[in-house]
């Protein structure tokens, strides 16, 4: 009879190890804090590039942090500080710079555009609003594949971009994996790193009242990044992009069709935050990530220091109030960029630099001028070079740990991923194996006696 008693005792072990498997795993702030050590980290924080640009404006970001009496909104704002301003590392001397796309497969983007659209003519001439689905639709359904009704597609609202009309979004993953694949080399040369491809996404259409917050893109392989501008109504007013540089200062950049702006977008924060004005504006945006790149939002939670629920008053800090609506950053303030308040420099006008520095600066536009001639021959030549794809053609992120807010005056708890959930379903499973051999083994031992 005992014997028999041994096989719901096993089983009760399967439940209990199969349920861990599903427990939240939790970090406390305490846990939290001795990470912080074990890694390093100080604060202030030693934020990179060192400039003393760079720093004031981080320095600028934490202060108004401090100042914000939204606990969640300060914990999301200083996990996007931490991977942007401190571990991100940069890889050019600025953190963008504009360019032309190769003539060849810009061409053959209007072609799309120009189809997409319902104008064969293309070129910005045309005023009609393109007649495609919303985008988070868009994001399930191709082109050619009839809409279900409303109530049946899943959403996925972008929540950086804002407006009374939202983006729609014209899908062909043929041309947009060409542009992921063509423009690899090109990221390469200008990042000076050798990159894996990760995603190249459009075409997105804004409509008119469109805006989008300023922001950093995701650590995780977001890196070094482009926004290839296609085309725009002809009634559309210039919509310039904000990007803030690595010399501190905000600089304000208007893309022409055709013309590729490369940038780091998980350290750079950026955004177009002016009420856009017209039809339409389209753009493919095309995303790369160093190979063995090693850091996560995780990298982040553990950097963030130990006052950072402290709240300072906004009257003696004598700062804008900085507010996060959803994943973006928002200055709200009257003027033509009511979501950012900072003063932008049009790209070429900034300030001037000291001799030294403007004579480094000149060497390094050189050189820049002398790679870009070299590519140009290169496309003229047909002799671009390509780069053997990546043995993960489609890597659209992996967040490791989902995060959760537990209660509201404690940071968010870290959840266990779907790979560390199966490791303890395996080990779990093995365990009871390995049970319930030694119990079959000690059955066969007893009726052997």
């Amino acid at each position: 009879m005992r014997r028999s008693s041994s096989i719901p005792q096993f089983l009760a072990v399967a439940v209990l190890l199969s349920a861990g498997a599903f427990v939240r795993c939790r970090l406390t702030e305490d846990g939290r804090m001795e990470e912080y050590r074990r890694r390093g980290h100080t604060w202030p924080a030693a934020w990179q590039p060192s400039t003393a640009g760079w720093q004031a404006l981080m320095e600028r970001r934490a202060r108004q942090l401090e100042a914000n009496p939204n606990t969640q909104e300060k914990w999301d704002g200083y996990i996007a500080l931490m991977y942007s301003g401190l571990l991100t590392r940069n890889f050019t001397r600025l953190g963008f710079e504009k360019t032309r796309a190769p003539k060849e497969l810009y061409q053959e983007v209007l072609r799309f555009v120009a189809k997409s659209i319902g104008n064969r003519g293309g070129g910005g001439a045309s005023q009609q609003i393109p007649e495609l689905r919303d985008e988070e639709t868009a994001q399930y359904y191709s082109m050619d594949v009839p809409l279900p009704p409303a109530e049946e597609h899943p959403k996925k609202l972008i929540g950086v971009i804002k407006g009374g009309n939202r983006p729609t979004f014209a899908r062909n993953h043929a041309l947009t994996n060409r542009i992921l694949e063509e423009l690899k080399g090109m990221h390469e040369d200008w990042a000076k790193e050798e990159l894996k491809k990760v995603i190249s996404y459009g075409f997105r259409y804004y409509h008119n009242e469109s805006q989008l917050l300023m922001h950093v893109d995701k650590v995780q392989d977001h890196v070094v990044s482009s926004i290839f501008h296609l085309d725009h109504s002809a009634d559309s007013e210039p919509w310039p992009l904000l990007i803030e540089g690595f010399d501190g200062n905000l600089y304000e950049v208007t893309l022409e069709p055709g013309e590729l702006l490369f940038y780091e977008s998980a350290k750079c924060m950026h955004g177009r935050p002016r009420v856009f004005k017209g039809s339409w504006y389209t753009s493919v945006f095309t995303h790369y990530m160093p190979k063995d790149w090693p850091l996560s939002t995780e990298d982040a939670i553990f950097a963030i220091p130990e006052s950072w629920r402290d709240v300072q008053d906004h009257a003696e800090l004598g700062l804008p109030e900085l507010r996060l609506v959803g994943t973006g950053f928002v200055e709200p303030c009257d003027g033509e960029y009511a979501n950012w308040c900072s003063e932008a420099i049009p790209l070429g006008k900034g300030p001037q630099p000291s001799a030294p520095a403007e004579a480094q600066r000149k060497k390094s536009v050189a050189g820049a001028q002398e790679r870009q001639r070299v590519i140009q021959e290169k496309w003229e030549n047909g002799k671009f070079r390509m780069h053997e794809a990546s043995e993960d053609p489609d890597l659209r992120g992996n967040p490791k740990r989902v995060l959760s807010y537990s209660e509201p005056d404690t940071p968010k708890a870290i959840q266990l991923s779907e790979n560390q959930s199966g490791w303890i379903v395996f080990i779990g499973l093995m365990l009871i194996v390995a049970l319930a051999a030694r119990a079959t083994k000690g059955n066969e031992s007893k009726k052997g006696v």
